[in-house]
């Protein structure tokens, strides 16, 4: 479907002729520096298959910065961490509240909306 822009260009997106996972750079990045600190011996590797897989595809550490270095993240995953019940009770309802607000809220009060604000933006052709 061809979209004309504000400014009037004619844009043709190419069709995507590979599937790639979200993140792919994440993946990769995280990953090269841990393989990098591994091989100057700025770290110790980890212990286990686990705490690799939980620090390669460990989102929440974006907020610090792009890359977190090994000994930074790791030994906070060695350290057994539990739950009380009042925690686990808060996080399913923050959890439920969530996916209210997004399946009743946005996707079916707010979808005229927000369709009303993104085609103000960009003007698409059928």
């Amino acid at each position: 479907m061809p979209c004309v822009i504000s400014l009037g260009f004619d844009y043709h997106p190419a069709e995507p002729n590979i599937i790639l996972p979200a993140g792919i750079s994440f993946y990769t990045f995280t990953t090269l520096c841990y393989t990098i600190d591994m091989y100057q011996k700025r770290s110790e590797p980890v212990k286990s298959l686990l705490d690799f897989s939980l620090f390669v595809t460990f989102f929440p550490h974006l907020v610090v910065g792009p890359i977190v270095r090994p000994p930074q993240l790791v030994p906070q995953f060695e350290s057994p961490r539990k739950a009380s019940l009042k925690q686990f009770t808060d996080g399913l309802l923050l959890l439920t509240l969530g996916l209210f607000m997004k399946v009743v809220l946005a996707d079916s009060m707010l979808s005229a909306t927000a369709d009303a604000v993104l085609r103000q933006k960009m003007y698409c052709i059928p």
